[in-house]
């Protein structure tokens, strides 16, 4: 009698390696979703830092104008200390918005808004993440201390609050 001799020899039938494709490429979309969650949500936390670093640029800014607010939001320098309006350029430079200044109302998510009379001022800044239903979500920040996340629009004209 003749016996034959088997393939010992194992592969991978299409269906199998069809699925691992899949499982593989459900995995990554699950971590690019995450991933750019996580970039949206440090976006945030850079305005949010940004809008704080203005505020205290305002404090040494006002501290050397003899503690007068008035162009604060501009491009000007008292006693050797600039204004906060190099940061807020920038700042809205950063997220390709624009930086609108001294009671400007600026479209929807278009702008860093910065708002200065001589005894307060207010800086609002759009944020990059929306929350579920909204059209919009700001940072918000003022001289009576008070900082907002909003999802309205804070600083409308001859705003210098937050509340």
């Amino acid at each position: 009698m003749h016996t034959q001799k088997r393939d010992t020899r194992h592969g991978f039938t299409l269906i199998e390696l069809l699925v691992v494709i899949a499982i593989i490429g459900i995995l990554s979309a699950t971590v690019l979703v995450a991933l750019n969650t996580a970039r949206t949500k440090g976006a945030d936390a850079d305005i949010k830092r940004s809008v704080a670093q203005m505020k205290r640029q305002v404090e040494l800014y006002v501290d050397a104008n003899g503690g007068n607010y008035t162009n604060v939001c501009r491009e000007t320098v008292a006693n050797g200390t600039k204004s906060m309006y190099d940061m807020g350029v920038a700042l809205a430079r950063k997220y390709e918005k624009s930086y609108v200044y001294e009671n400007a109302t600026p479209g929807s998510m278009s702008a860093v808004v910065c708002h200065s009379d001589a005894t307060r001022w207010a800086v609002q800044a759009p944020l990059q993440t929306l929350p579920s239903g909204a059209t919009a979500h700001y940072f918000c920040a003022s001289s009576n201390g008070v900082t907002v996340t909003a999802t309205i629009l804070r600083l409308g004209a001859n705003d210098y609050t937050c509340e």
